[in-house]
């Protein structure tokens, strides 16, 4: 009974060290959120947890997702304003704007709000067009396939 009590012990502790040493790396190494950034959807398996926000270590925002799970600042109505060009990006990490890796696999470099595809393409359009209002609405999820895609065109 003592080796069995034993055993338990030791197993405990290094469970409960892998848990700390996990989150420590999470929160500290890679400054990751410990705040939950998915939820479940029926339709979609998951999606972005609305108002969810990651910052650096400097308090800076690196990832917003509006009222809408949008990656976005502002919140997207659904009627759209007079003058105003409106696109949806759609896609999976890429297009998200997920973590790049350097060759070796670290450090990892975080995207910024002001770093993304729709960031960019949107400020291009925007002075391209200067006497309209332009959104670029970055809807695209890390890990998504076309079903789900699909099914998040059609809500």
């Amino acid at each position: 009974m003592k080796k069995f009590i034993y055993i338990i012990f030791i197993l405990s502790c290094v469970l409960l060290f892998s848990e700390l040493s996990a989150r420590f790396y999470l929160k500290y190494i890679i400054e990751k959120s410990p705040k939950k950034k998915y939820r479940f959807s029926y339709y979609r398996v998951y999606e972005h947890m609305p108002n969810w926000e990651e910052n650096d270590k400097n308090g800076f925002v690196r990832m917003k997702f509006n009222m809408n799970g949008f990656r976005r600042d502002q919140d997207v109505s659904k009627t759209k304003p007079d003058n105003t060009y409106r696109a949806f990006l759609l896609g999976g990490s890429a297009a998200h704007g997920y973590s790049r890796q350097k060759m070796n696999g670290y450090p990892i470099r975080h995207i910024y709000q002001n770093e993304t595809i729709d960031a960019f393409l949107e400020k291009k359009l925007k002075i391209q067009f200067p006497h309209h209002n332009v959104e670029i609405i970055n809807a695209a999820v890390a890990g998504y396939h076309v079903f789900q895609h699909t099914q998040y065109i059609l809500s």
